[in-house]
């Protein structure tokens, strides 16, 4: 998500449809090293930016995950290649890159509670390589400063590639590696781009993330989306029918949310008016949803999600069991002509029988 692109006669809705649909969120451009640090120190407007929006958001509708995206993208592209850090040669770049690791980690501990520490690494390593010595050390040290700043945090590797081809073998090699070398890493983070043609099928997805997560760590769809060709822009494009978009969420989603080891979902933006793939979003540019919107409002805020509606209940020894998904629950309760209200919390790690008890006076 991202507020910058949306008119001001638009906020109100985009944030009301956020609130609606997700209680995850992912800042897309604003935390990248040179949107946070156009010019060396220089940091403060864009942390008054994400501290007032993406920050506050999370936190005013209880997100369960704010992620921090990403510490470094060691790509050639204009604005990366060419930032300030990657000026000054090869030890004043790894200074630079513990500064900014150990700020950003520090400063959004609490508000961040997971991180892509790098990003894309199976294809680009811009300037590290030229640098004797430096890699892949530096991938380790960026997760090691990470660590020390938010021990409590989930520190990801980030990647496309990973389901959708073949990438998946080179980021085993990589995570082996490092969990070998004691590096404090807990999560590689999966890109899923699925094209309308030539897909790759579920059952092909699952070799790779099985493998994926037999590492041991976290596996997180960190974003996904569709598209049906690209643009001489660069970018890419949804052209297929509304039906057609909608049947890729119900194949797709419902396939990642069955997978245990899978911890998050997270959709790449979700209006035609911000995304990046054109005609991409589950909502058209005048507001309106498409059939994607609705298998998404469907699937997460009725098919997995629990409402129970009980009366006249007979309680064995003062309990109740109830079959439910992890999460945060409202109840309201009536008894002997009194009401009782509140939120009981069911987290996934506390395992598949939890009790809560509701105090009565």
């Amino acid at each position: 998500m991202e507020w910058d692109g949306v008119p001001a006669d638009k906020l109100s809705w985009y944030l009301g449809r956020a609130k609606h649909h997700f209680n995850a969120l992912v800042p897309e451009w604003s935390f990248k090293w040179p949107s946070i640090e156009p010019t060396k120190n220089n940091t403060a407007n864009r942390y008054n930016y994400l501290m007032s929006n993406h920050v506050q958001f999370a936190a005013d509708n209880d997100f369960v995950m704010a992620r921090g995206h990403t510490l470094e993208w060691l790509i050639p592209a204009p604005g990366f290649g060419d930032h300030w850090s990657r000026q000054d040669g090869c030890d004043a770049y790894r200074a630079y890159l513990e500064t900014r690791i150990k700020r950003e980690v520090t400063n959004f501990k609490g508000k961040f509670n997971s991180y892509d520490v790098f990003n894309e690494i199976t294809h680009d390593r811009d300037f590290v390589e030229h640098c004797p010595g430096m890699w892949p050390a530096i991938l380790h040290d960026g997760f090691r400063w990470a660590h020390q700043a938010d021990p409590d945090a989930q520190l990801c590797i980030n990647d496309y590639g990973l389901i959708t081809g073949d990438d998946w073998q080179a980021m085993i090699t990589y995570v082996s590696g490092m969990l070998s070398a004691g590096v404090p890493i807990n999560c590689v983070g999966v890109q899923a781009y699925v094209p309308l043609s030539n897909r790759p099928s579920p059952a092909y997805m699952r070799i790779r993330l099985e493998a994926l997560a037999a590492l041991g760590v976290d596996i997180v769809i960190t974003e996904f989306n569709f598209w049906t060709s690209w643009s001489a822009a660069g970018n890419p494009v949804w052209e297929g029918t509304d039906a057609e978009h909608a049947a890729l969420y119900e194949e797709y989603v419902p396939f990642w949310f069955s997978l245990p080891y899978i911890k998050g979902i997270l959709m790449w933006n979700f209006w035609d008016g911000t995304n990046w793939i054109t005609n991409g979003g589950i909502y058209r540019l005048d507001g309106s949803p498409k059939d994607s919107a609705l298998a998404v409002d469907d699937m997460w805020n009725h098919r997995w999600r629990t409402h129970v509606n009980l009366t006249n209940v007979a309680l064995t020894n003062g309990e109740k069991t109830i079959n439910g998904f992890y999460g945060k629950y409202n109840y309201s309760l009536q008894l002997d002509g009194r009401t009782f209200t509140g939120v009981v919390n069911f987290p996934a790690r506390g395992g598949s029988a939890q009790v809560v008890t509701i105090p009565l006076a």
